[in-house]
């Protein structure tokens, strides 16, 4: 009989040896899949009369796999992952910036500036002034394209994100069941090798998500699983993770139902989202804001200190900044104050106030009602916007530079001064002119005009007595001109010139929306003024007071040349230059990155082929060897029968 069993030892070890051997050729493609290997043991028939003889059993089917390589294959996936997530979506931004649009960005800044440009040799073309509208709304769409582009990238990212997280919370069920079915398994004593296989790749899958940590209990098969620092997976057991929005809207982890969000996660396809969304794209659109803006601010700080062909205001309306103190306003409002030259256009008479500004106590109701205060001016809010209007009568404007007649004088005599000239000094200034000596204008001998600046120091002294031509214009300083026409001056007497820089130091008109070229406060809202728009001789090309110059275009165009402290110190151009070139940079990098981590994890994968894959033609041979041992197993077995028969026939 002891030979009876070693032939049926034989055959129960072939027959499972020929199904381990077509399990792994059933799944020589199946990813994660670990080659088996029965573990064949000769077993003695513990017979005394031949202790050398016995049969064969497997004791059990081994994975084919080294726990190290495997190991750390898990602890590559997480960076090929996030290098992986990070390439497509800075390669999608970059084709962005040259597909937006049939001009560009870089090209309708640069088009922008020089046709200002050419406007400034012809202020007075509507065709020039038509063309500086239209690139200044080709400029406004190719920001707007651009934000827009960058606002749908942050949500679809953290949409990604979301769906990652769905992604997270199915694998890790899927874990925690198949740690469960290997423990029910292990306690039957049945091999649960193909259970594993499942959960390891499971795990892979999860690890391309977000970075794991993998503790396996040897004892029983199963594996725990750690990830956000928390135990996604214990035992049987899953722990769903939830997307969260902290104060700053960065998005992060978070355990559901708890309020801790953790926006740190590096590493996995989530990983990369997680830093593309709050790090990145975040950083590239605040970029753009800060660009858009400093276009914006520098031409409508500019802007609303001209006018255009059409001349001074009747009416202007701001855009809504609501009933907040200034200080809370979108864009930047700072401590100062601006001027409003009202004219009357009977006389001609045309007087410039002051009107103060302070950001930390000031609401646009405050800055209104002392607009209100002004002669000639009806000021009044409506829905959050300032609405500025003229009494019948009367035009407005904010131009700087000097008036024609003196701001204060304490003359009595018949002579009267007249200033002109643009200012071109670049800060304001105020001159006093003292008379030196009494007579007649351009008769009297060794009278003079002692012109001093605002910290009482000798500018110049101008001789108007004998020899000095009535009504000629002499040179003050910084192109600011006077002249006396024919009369008497008292020695003693004064008369002040203020002479404005700049008629807004605040910035308010521009944070309020009056007689601006530009909307909005960021590049996805930036637009053209509706009124410019329907209108082209409002563009603000003159700035002196007397009209007609070109000196406010130029001051706008030179915003092309101004560095900003919101741009690193940057000129615009600049500022766009390296927005583009860091882009480039960050895709080069992330490509240089992507493909070494590639290479790394693809070498591991290949050892672990080696190790753990499945070989046809191997599997034929060990099909082969099997398929012979039984065949020779029941042969034993067969002539065993035959000796018994023939036995028994003797008997």
């Amino acid at each position: 009989m002891g030979n009876m069993s070693i032939g049926l030892s034989g055959i129960i070890v072939a027959q499972h040896a020929i199904e381990i051997v077509g399990t792994n050729i059933a799944n020589a493609g199946t990813d994660g899949y670990h080659r088996q290997t029965p573990a064949i043991i000769a077993i003695s028939t513990q017979s005394p009369a031949s202790p050398s003889t016995g049969g064969a059993e497997i004791t059990m089917v081994r994975r084919a796999m080294d726990g190290l390589l495997e190991a750390e294959i898990l602890r590559n996936q997480p960076l090929q992952g996030q290098l992986a997530q990070e390439l497509m979506t800075l390669e999608a931004i970059e084709s962005s910036l040259g597909n937006l649009g049939s001009q560009g960005l870089t090209t309708a800044l640069t088009q922008f500036f020089n046709d200002m440009r050419e406007l400034a040799a012809q202020p007075q073309s509507s065709a020039h002034q038509q063309q500086v509208v239209w690139s200044a709304n080709a400029l406004a769409g190719q920001f707007s394209n651009l934000g827009n582009f960058l606002a749908e990238t942050s949500n679809n990212l953290k949409s990604e994100a979301q769906d990652l997280l769905r992604q997270v919370n199915q694998l890790t069920e899927q874990v925690a069941e198949l740690n469960s079915q290997i423990l029910a398994g292990v306690n039957r004593g049945a091999s649960s090798n193909l259970l594993m296989d499942q959960r390891d790749e499971a795990l892979r899958q999860l690890a391309d998500i977000i970075p794991i940590q993998t503790h396996a209990l040897t004892n029983i098969g199963t594996k725990n699983v750690i990830a956000a620092g928390a135990g996604l997976v214990i035992g049987a057991h899953a722990t769903e993770l939830a997307l969260g929005t902290d104060a700053d809207q960065r998005i992060g982890l978070t355990l559901k139902d708890a309020f801790l969000v953790d926006t740190q996660v590096s590493g996995g396809r989530l990983g990369a989202v997680l830093t593309l969304h709050n790090d990145i794209v975040a950083q590239m659109t605040g970029q753009l804001d800060a660009l858009a803006n400093q276009v914006m601010s520098g031409i409508n700080r500019q802007h609303v200190q001209g006018v255009g062909t059409a001349g001074a205001f009747e009416e202007l309306l701001g855009w809504p900044v609501g009933p907040g103190i200034l200080s809370e306003w979108p864009h930047q409002v700072d401590a100062g104050s601006f001027h409003v030259r009202v004219t009357d256009t009977a006389t001609g008479e045309v007087n410039r106030y002051e009107i103060a500004v302070d950001p930390a106590e000031d609401t646009l109701a405050d800055v209104a009602a002392r607009l209100a205060a002004v002669p000639g001016l009806a000021t009044f809010t409506a829905d959050g916007r300032l609405r500025i209007q003229a009494e019948s009568g009367y035009k407005f404007d904010f131009r700087p530079g000097v008036e024609a007649a003196p701001t204060s004088s304490t003359l009595t005599g018949t002579s009267v001064p007249s200033i002109s000239g643009n200012y071109s000094g670049a800060d304001s200034a105020a001159y006093t002119f003292t008379i030196e000596g009494t007579g007649q204008v351009g008769v009297t001998a060794d009278l003079k005009l002692a012109v001093r600046d605002g910290s009482g120091a000798l500018v110049k002294t101008l001789d108007v007595g004998s020899g000095y031509a009535v009504g000629t214009r002499l040179s003050v300083a910084d192109g600011v001109y006077v002249a006396l026409s024919m009369g008497t001056l008292t020695g003693g007497e004064q008369f002040t010139v203020e002479a404005l820089a700049q008629s807004d130091t605040a910035g308010f008109l521009a944070a309020a929306g009056i007689n601006t070229l530009f909307a909005g406060s960021s590049a996805l809202s930036m637009r053209v003024s509706a009124d410019m728009l329907d209108n082209a001789s409002l563009l603000a090309v003159s700035a002196s007071t007397a009209g007609g110059d070109n000196l406010n275009i130029l001051a706008m165009a030179a915003v092309e040349e101004q560095k900003a402290q919101s741009l690193g110190q940057m000129t615009p151009p600049e500022h766009l230059q390296f927005f583009i070139s860091r882009l480039g940079q960050r895709v080069s990098l992330a490509k240089s990155r992507q493909e070494s981590a590639s290479q790394v994890l693809l070498q591991l994968e290949n050892q672990r082929d080696k190790i753990s894959g499945v070989d046809i033609n191997e599997q034929a041979a060990q099909l082969m060897i099997f398929e012979r041992l039984f065949q020779a197993c029941s042969k034993v077995l067969s002539t065993q029968d035959q000796v018994l028969d023939y036995l028994m026939e003797l008997l």
